[in-house]
């Protein structure tokens, strides 16, 4: 676990610094989330050693974002987050502060 916690933050690292608007850090059951959102409001969310590029879905009231395809689901809420990846839903992500 602590590993996986290095490596958030290495890659977090390598963000370019003028892009990146917020760094979080969720625990969604046993797996640890890092979110990275940029001044564009792209969201990368990396879990389990993937990365991907989640937008903001306009569809809905509240932040919502979704991949391309709509098959990912990121949705935050104010110390916590829901995600979803292929209809298959974590259990509910923490928000982890260091």
């Amino acid at each position: 676990m602590k590993r996986l916690w290095i490596l958030c933050l290495l890659l977090s690292a390598c963000a370019h610094p003028n892009q990146t608007k917020n760094i979080n850090y969720y625990q969604c059951g046993t797996e640890a989330v890092l979110i990275r959102q940029t001044n564009d409001g792209t969201i990368y969310l990396t879990y389990d050693g993937k990365s991907l590029v989640l937008n903001r879905n306009y569809r809905y009231d509240y932040p919502c974002y979704t991949d391309i395809t709509g098959n990912i689901l990121w949705m935050p809420a104010a110390q916590s987050a829901l995600l979803r990846i292929n209809n298959d839903q974590f259990p509910s992500c923490r928000r982890h502060f260091s």
